[in-house]
């Protein structure tokens, strides 16, 4: 097992523990921007007292990563990764907040839907475009999306069951910075190279980094991100 020292880990990963050691997280998202399941497990979600304990939970497949068995307990779970476990009839959203990532506890429901956002987008044979989301998975549609949208999807089977344009009015999620993890109002959007924007919360307005921002929902968040 490749292991990482607890405080050398990515901060997401960092939680207190009797251990001194983390699983190093690997998967499509970033090391520095996921928590390894077995962590988030043990030391959030506090359903396994140990890590050898939570790795027996796993390889029985007894945790579902985005509707689907995940047996790799060093798989790192990153933003809006849903989690369940149903034996526990729990289940948790994977969100961003100020100290790296946090798991919010969800309606079972809930966790058989997702919201991915747009992050390239390749046209291909037959008039279909090739998107890609930010949780490294690919969908193909007839459909026209922009990039920077977000699509709410359903899982595992990956419809897509609504597109999010992140305009002025959408809500949206902060996932990086001192905001990290606020759902606020799109304000204004100023375009150019250097893309600028603005949101509003309760009557605070504040600007934040674009690539920064997802949209969450059009008047109100389309699953529950808080």
């Amino acid at each position: 097992m490749a292991w990482q020292k607890r405080m050398s880990a990515p901060l997401a990963g960092r939680r207190k523990s009797s251990g001194k050691f983390t699983a190093s997280p690997r998967g499509p998202h970033a090391k520095s921007a996921s928590i390894p399941l077995v962590a988030a497990l043990r030391d959030i979600a506090m359903l396994a007292e140990s890590g050898r304990e939570g790795k027996r939970e796993i390889k029985r497949g007894e945790a579902l990563v985005d509707g689907k068995v995940c047996s790799d307990q060093k798989f790192g779970i990153g933003l809006m990764d849903a989690v369940a476990i149903p034996s526990a009839s729990a289940a948790y959203r994977v969100l961003p907040e100020k100290k790296g990532l946090k798991l919010l506890k969800i309606e079972g429901k809930e966790s058989k839907m997702k919201l991915c956002k747009i992050v390239g987008k390749t046209a291909i044979s037959g008039g279909k475009i090739q998107y890609n989301l930010h949780d490294g998975r690919n969908l193909v549609s007839e459909k026209e999306f922009k990039t920077n949208d977000s699509l709410l999807i359903g899982l595992p089977e990956q419809e897509i069951i609504e597109h999010l344009k992140l305009e002025e009015g959408a809500a949206a999620l902060v996932t990086k910075g001192k905001n990290a993890g606020m759902v606020a109002r799109v304000e204004k959007i100023e375009a150019g190279s250097m893309k600028r924007i603005w949101l509003k919360k309760n009557s605070e307005v504040f600007e934040t980094a674009f690539d920064y921002v997802m949209a969450v929902g059009k008047d109100k968040p389309a699953l529950a991100v808080e």
